[in-house]
């Protein structure tokens, strides 16, 4: 493993000061009431553990501005509930993706910033803007990281919208963050990096093996693991080292995302092309007797509790979907949504976004 260090005149990424966002406007309580059915609320799920390491470019540590106490009322109509499932919150620009809970919160980014509403609606924040596209986000210990794949950044900010910071920046192709206890992980420039989460330290490269198209990231205590936006699964050693293939499928051309979860000893991913796709399932090592796979056309994120996958369909007509972990049949949970993206689940109940509309829902289990 490989440990950058910036010289401030030649690096680019050094840096250290804090992003335009971390505005935390609140919102008002316009991002939920509207919609159908009710819903109550519950515990933390989707939790995503990441890890890699990659040498590049990186900022420290910088001052946040103030959080603002409003709370936002979107110029947008709250758009009706489809199937009795509650609509939490609608926002002004568009792609909502990767909601991540905390006990009582929901988190999301959308292209130009980052959300937070509380699980049962009411009042919308943004605690983050500014960014050109933002994208996997992941809650950790009460902080939110993400990415600007435009912008070659991996940021950071609280739960509360406060603390905001780049960490590290310069990069091309940043796609995928996940988290562990001491670092945050990302790929870009065809590397998987690593840095400390609290933004110290150097920018470490992990592997630059198999690493060219990973879209989505994902981390337990020993190994880092992604899925690639050509067909792969892969994993390599948090210390470094050789990636290794455990899952592929053919057909994808690299243009559309892939995402991929950890539960307990198993994988998941899911995978769309050419309005074809499906969720694919095997121990971490990659042992091929252990594949379930379902094809379910246009998947897009999904999410596991242990009995059950979840997963949206991705169609403008779509639905959130909900079959065994192990994959042998699926269903509807809730149909008529609005090409739904990216799926989180708590003791109770599934959140999800839907990229059509810019809404964020959530459904009984």
């Amino acid at each position: 493993m490989r440990a950058w260090v910036c010289i401030p005149l030649l690096c680019a990424a050094c840096g250290g000061e804090p992003f335009s966002g971390a505005e935390a406007i609140a919102s008002s309580g316009g991002a939920a009431g509207a919609a159908g059915g009710a819903a109550s609320s519950s515990g933390a799920g989707g939790s995503a553990t990441g890890g890699s390491a990659t040498g590049g470019v990186a900022a420290s540590a910088g001052a946040a501005g103030a959080v603002a106490t409003g709370c936002v009322d979107p110029a947008r109509a709250m758009p009706a509930a489809a199937n009795g499932e509650l609509v939490l919150a609608v926002t002004d620009d568009d792609d909502p993706q990767s909601p991540a809970l905390d006990a009582n919160d929901v988190y999301w980014v959308t292209a130009t910033s980052v959300w937070s509403v509380p699980k049962q609606g009411g009042c919308m924040k943004r605690l983050a803007a500014g960014g050109t596209r933002f994208e996997s986000l992941v809650q950790r210990d009460g902080v939110l990281y993400f990415v600007d794949a435009v912008a070659g950044e991996v940021r950071r900010v609280s739960v509360s919208g406060e603390g905001a910071m780049t960490v590290s920046t310069g990069q091309s192709q940043v796609h995928g963050v996940a988290a562990d206890d001491a670092y945050v992980y990302w790929t870009g420039d065809g590397m998987l990096r690593r840095r400390s989460r609290d933004g110290s330290g150097p920018v470490e490269e992990v592997t630059t093996d198999a690493v060219a198209s990973a879209h989505s990231l994902a981390v337990d205590d020993t190994h880092v693991y992604w899925a690639t936006r050509t067909g792969s699964v892969y994993r390599t050693s948090k210390s470094g080292g050789t990636a290794t293939q455990l899952d592929s499928v053919s057909g994808l051309t690299g243009g559309d995302p892939v995402r991929l979860v950890l539960f307990e000893n198993r994988f998941y991913w899911s995978f769309r092309t050419a309005g074809a796709g499906g969720v694919r399932t095997r121990i971490k090592t990659g042992t091929a007797a252990s594949l379930s796979a379902i094809a379910d056309g246009p998947v897009a994120g999904i999410t596991v509790d242990g009995a059950f996958a979840y997963w949206g369909r991705a169609q403008s007509a779509g639905g959130v979907r909900k079959g065994p972990a192990a994959l042998g049949s699926v269903s509807d949970l809730v149909a008529g949504q609005s090409k739904p993206s990216d799926v989180v689940v708590d003791d109770s109940f599934v959140y999800w976004t839907n990229s059509g509309d810019a809404s964020l829902r959530r459904a009984d289990k």
